[in-house]
């Protein structure tokens, strides 16, 4: 079987990562208190439903604007904000779930992590 590509939405709870998938019609979900516990539940889950096997599955990963920085918490909002051409108040927000982003804010924000993720791709670390 070759492999799925499977979106997997990713949202930040009070104290866990709650995740959805939609296969086949039928939504999925599950949560966990970090996003690889997460992973590893989806995959047992599409298996017990779908028999689908877990090492033919690769998920696409939808976070909401709170688990993206829960999970990667190395990633500074200030600085985002800054290289996005954003109000860092109006991105805590975000963080926080006071504002959602809309469509367009939500690309520039994916765009400029993407570009960060690009950078650090050339990044080599001198030694002696």
């Amino acid at each position: 079987m070759s492999m799925q590509i499977i979106n997997l939405v990713i949202e930040k709870t009070e104290n866990k990562f709650f995740g959805r998938i939609k296969f086949e019609d039928n939504l999925i979900v599950d949560d966990a208190n970090d996003v690889q516990t997460l992973e590893k539940n989806m995959k047992n889950l599409l298996k017990e439903f779908h028999d689908l096997n877990p090492a033919d599955i690769r998920f696409e990963y939808k976070y909401d604007f709170s688990a993206l920085f829960e999970n990667f918490s190395f990633l500074n909002v200030a600085a985002i904000a800054e290289m996005s051409g954003m109000n860092v108040s109006l991105l805590r927000q975000y963080k926080n779930k006071v504002k959602f982003p809309s469509a367009r804010q939500a690309k520039k924000i994916e765009d400029t992590i993407h570009q960060i993720g690009r950078t650090l791709i050339d990044v080599h670390i001198l030694s002696k």
